[in-house]
């Protein structure tokens, strides 16, 4: 088994550009004065504001946006910044995830010169979710009940009880070729966090496997987290013969998840989002094991 690093990142951006509109789009109707106004250069920030209430404060959007009114002005993606459409935007906060690198010159030179804040955020764990999630309810929504009833929910993912009837899951991400979510991703952390039991104990966050690393892993259960396009419509438990289908070789593994036919599929659009849809994901993974669980002797 050897490690992908960027799995997850080039899988979601990959579903991302589908629906990618790069091209500036005429600025927001103004806002109440002294509202804030935010500029979302993340798909992950735009879908945690937006759960905590505050879609109405976004003027400006990431190009791989899923979740927010399409005529807000696209300001950039993780290539670059458009700084026509972000000082059209007129924006109080810029809050974007750039990994290590420094921020773009510009941007720093813009935001000392208009007064913008701008922020950074690292959204890989459950608890960079969960803090993203809490701050900008305490700065943009404080005392909202929504908001806090959001903050609160992330927080109650870790109710989980015993789950290891079960069996051992396998958080398959694709399975041609085939790879996984391990330690280190928080969809991992949801599954330990639920109370069950992970296939993949050891390694790293995305890990590429080949059809003998699964039938060595032989897991008990197969949860294939494959989201839809954006817009599609929800088609329902899918049947044994669309699951193998889209398993392709692995189901014709000798291994307990295919004989007992224990494969889920979470096809969610936000599956692979870190942000607070990881409580939506949490829910269809406790409904999983939940019909799977069963009593230890």
């Amino acid at each position: 088994m050897r490690t992908l690093p960027a799995m997850l990142s080039l899988l979601a951006a990959a579903l991302l550009a589908a629906c990618a509109e790069r091209a500036p789009q005429p600025a927001p109707p103004a806002q109440a004065s002294g509202a804030p106004r935010i500029v979302a250069l993340s798909p992950a920030v735009a879908v945690t504001l937006r759960d905590l209430g505050l879609a109405d404060r976004i003027v400006g959007r990431h190009a791989w946006d899923l979740v927010l009114d399409r005529s807000l002005p696209v300001c950039g993606d993780q290539s670059g910044i458009n700084y026509e459409s972000l000082l059209a935007a007129r924006p109080t906060h810029v809050i974007l995830e750039w990994g290590a690198r420094d921020l773009p010159a510009r941007l720093v030179d813009l935001a000392d010169a208009n007064g913008w804040s701008v922020r950074t955020v690292r959204l890989l764990s459950l608890a960079d979710i969960r803090a993203f999630a809490a701050d900008a309810a305490d700065e943009f929504a404080p005392g909202d009940p929504r908001a806090a009833e959001v903050v609160s929910s992330l927080d109650r993912i870790a109710d989980g009880v015993d789950r290891i009837g079960a069996g051992r899951v396998l958080l398959l991400l694709s399975a041609s070729p085939s790879a996984a979510l391990g330690p280190g991703s928080y969809h991992h952390e949801i599954l330990v966090l639920l109370g069950g039991a992970p296939a993949l104990a050891q390694g790293q966050p995305y890990i590429s496997l080949n059809a003998e690393d699964v039938l060595r892993l032989a897991p008990d259960g197969i949860v294939l987290i494959a989201p839809r396009s954006p817009g599609a419509p929800d088609a329902g438990e899918p049947t044994w013969d669309e699951i193998a289908a889209r398993l392709g070789r692995l189901a014709e593994l000798p291994i307990p998840a295919v004989e007992r036919r224990r494969v889920a599929v979470i096809d969610d659009p936000l599956a692979l989002i870190p942000s607070t849809a990881a409580v939506a994901f949490a829910e269809r993974l406790r409904a999983i094991l939940d019909a799977w669980n069963e009593p230890r002797p």
